[in-house]
């Protein structure tokens, strides 16, 4: 397995390269078979996952409104 670096946690300077590492560890040919690249993910997409909870929440949708949008969106024939 290749060494990788270790994050400790995610900050607004390295967040874009442990996303990068993440595609690089599931693109890995023996992913599936390698418990530690798994393991490895997991944790980064943990932090990535708990990051953006705290820096870019994202509110409970209205449902009405969210049907609303739903039908002006079908009323334009899909268009935006």
């Amino acid at each position: 397995m290749k060494q990788y670096k270790k994050y400790k946690e995610v900050t607004f300077q390295n967040y874009d390269n442990i996303l990068k590492l993440i595609e690089t560890l599931g693109d890995e040919p023996d992913f599936e078979d390698s418990s530690d690249l798994i393991i490895e993910f997991e944790r980064l997409s943990d932090m990535i996952e708990s990051f953006d909870k705290i820096h870019y929440p994202i509110e409970e949708g209205d449902p009405i409104l969210v049907k609303w949008m739903k039908n002006e969106y079908r009323k334009d024939g899909g268009k935006i």
